[in-house]
């Protein structure tokens, strides 16, 4: 995914619960690009609690193509598609990886992007074992830790 198509996608879901009381947060891959980080995206991962997730369901419900428990990852998924783009959202039962009280808000086109900041971003792929986006945000940290 380009980033316009990236953002693009995120207007669609963020049109549909701008009015609600949803707690939510941009990750991934997604996350990573939109902060600076050169990634591939392939698809948009959104992380939720159990209210958030019945949110989704019920206003995008249309683009549902998938509504499963994931035992491998021990989350309750959703899996859409939206402008041709699939959009995952998770509703972990591992708390910890929530990491709500961490979001930062982004601006993007005029979009306010709840995200995951890159070193906290860091801790939740240590925290499930993804050596290769370990290793891809320590690299971005270094070189921006050289510039500064």
């Amino acid at each position: 995914m380009e980033k316009q198509e990236v953002i693009s996608t995120l207007k669609v879901i963020i049109a549909q619960i701008t009015e609600t009381d949803i707690v939510w947060r941009l990750e991934g891959s997604a996350n990573l690009s939109l902060q600076g980080i050169k990634t591939e995206v392939n698809d948009l991962d959104i992380t939720t609690n159990k209210k958030g997730l019945e949110i989704f369901r019920e206003l995008l419900n249309k683009y549902i193509i998938k509504d499963f428990f994931d035992t491998n990852i021990n989350s309750h998924r959703l899996i859409l598609n939206i402008n041709n783009f699939e959009v995952d959202i998770n509703c972990y039962n591992k708390l910890e990886l929530n990491m709500f009280e961490s979001i930062k808000i982004i601006s993007i086109d005029n979009l306010n992007i709840p995200v995951l900041p890159i070193k906290e971003s860091l801790k939740f792929y240590k925290i499930i074992n993804r050596k290769n986006k370990i290793s891809l945000i320590e690299e971005f940290l270094l070189k921006i830790n050289k510039i500064n």
